[in-house]
């Protein structure tokens, strides 16, 4: 195993570890507790700005008003900057963990 594996490993353990099993931190949903996205997010996805296979994230974190959308996706990140969208905060995964874990 490589040293890359070995910490693509451990992030995951803490990530399963500290966050997912953690109610405090994370939420489970079902389809009756996702909610419509606001316009102007709706509007990014019919326009082809953002990927349509990202328009969940979208409906969970408007469904669960959460704070932060962690993802690994820095394009979806540039769109949601470039349409300066406000009510919706996005952080890199390896961001968020440098932060987190310290």
């Amino acid at each position: 195993m490589t040293k890359t594996g070995v910490k693509e490993r451990l992030l995951s353990r803490i990530l399963h570890r500290e966050l997912l099993l953690n109610s405090d931190k994370c939420q489970r949903l079902t389809t009756s507790d996702i909610k419509p996205i606001p316009q102007n997010l709706q509007t990014l996805v019919d326009t082809g700005q953002v990927d349509a296979d990202d328009y969940y994230l979208f409906q969970i974190y408007c469904s669960v008003q959460i704070d932060l959308l962690i993802t690994t996706d820095v394009r979806l990140q540039e769109v949601l900057h470039r349409a300066n969208i406000q009510e919706l905060r996005i952080q890199h995964r390896n961001d968020f963990l440098k932060e987190y874990l310290k």
